[in-house]
């Protein structure tokens, strides 16, 4: 029986990534795209039934059109795991534009300062692999993540490739892989020993979480309260991390800004933040297939 996961990540993309940037990524856009909609059909239906659960307003068409953008994206960042192994302190603006604020550059804490790491809030918007040339560009991180291995929401096939994904990541961001999987105080001492963590705020609660609300696309989202128990634990000051691009652009654009410093509040900031981005850009935000799970319409 053909498979076709393995003949793309062993071949199609490594092949991809050896081309000149410009030329791999125009490809790849529709390469991924008809692979997607042949392979995951499901998965396109389900992306396209949450789009027009809240864009209820719009044609037809453009809520087709914002999916076969957004599978475009999400074949530029299968790429983006290959380019990755190319990628160093000299050619990363090639991939990365980054606007970061003064503050955030100043130097971070150690173990022995007393100052603890920044957290980096951001959604499941756009290509968020590319936040490893933070460490490209000077600001190693970590990055906490729900667990891989053993994750019985998981297809081996998919276990696989995430954890190859993001030890790819990692070798560029310069910090640690921390999960759900861990246990709490290896999170919270990684922030005391001053090591910033990219935390996504747009998942649900783990049955150890509580879950906290806030206003989102016209309804009402439910996440883990986990990034503002850890700021309010840790005293890390909060970013938030929008990750933009054109539609037919490989390059990205990442600005980091700061967010109030009150972890509730900060965390009700970047919604608003995240609202803002996917309003402008319904395709680059991953969550429409699943959007019921951590969503949910005003009584």
């Amino acid at each position: 029986m053909f498979d076709h996961h393995s003949f793309k990540h062993k071949f199609i993309l490594p092949a991809l990534a050896k081309m000149p940037a410009g030329i791999g990524y125009h490809l790849v856009r529709f390469i991924g795209r008809w692979y997607f909609q042949f392979y995951e059909k499901n998965w396109v239906r389900d992306y396209h039934n949450g789009l027009k659960e809240v864009f209820k307003e719009v044609e037809p068409k453009v809520i087709r059109k914002w999916v076969k953008s957004h599978l475009s994206m999400m074949a530029m960042e299968e790429l983006d795991v290959y380019s990755l192994k190319t990628m160093n302190e000299r050619n990363f603006m090639e991939w990365v534009d980054f606007d970061l604020p003064q503050d955030f550059l100043a130097p971070q804490g150690d173990a022995g300062s007393g100052a603890s790491g920044k957290i980096i809030v951001t959604g499941h918007a756009g290509r968020t692999i590319l936040l490893s040339a933070l460490g490209l560009a000077g600001f190693p991180c970590g990055v906490f993540t729900m667990g891989v291995k053993g994750n019985p929401n998981l297809s081996a096939w998919q276990q696989a490739y995430l954890s190859f994904k993001m030890h790819t990541a990692m070798e560029k961001m310069g910090g640690h892989w921390l999960t759900d999987q861990d246990n709490y105080r290896k999170i919270f001492r990684t922030l005391k020993e001053g090591e910033s963590l990219v935390i996504a705020a747009d998942v649900g609660a783990t049955k150890k979480e509580k879950s906290s609300f806030y206003p989102f696309l016209g309804g009402k989202v439910s996440v883990s309260n986990g990034i503002a128990r850890l700021a309010e634990k840790t005293g890390a000051d909060l970013y938030y991390a929008q990750i933009l691009q054109d539609e037919n652009d490989y390059k990205v654009r990442i600005r980091i800004r700061p967010l109030d410093e009150a972890p509730e509040m900060a965390l009700e900031e970047a919604f608003q933040l995240l609202e803002r981005d996917i309003r402008r850009a319904p395709w680059l935000w991953w969550q429409w297939n699943g959007l019921r799970s951590i969503w949910s319409p005003l009584d």
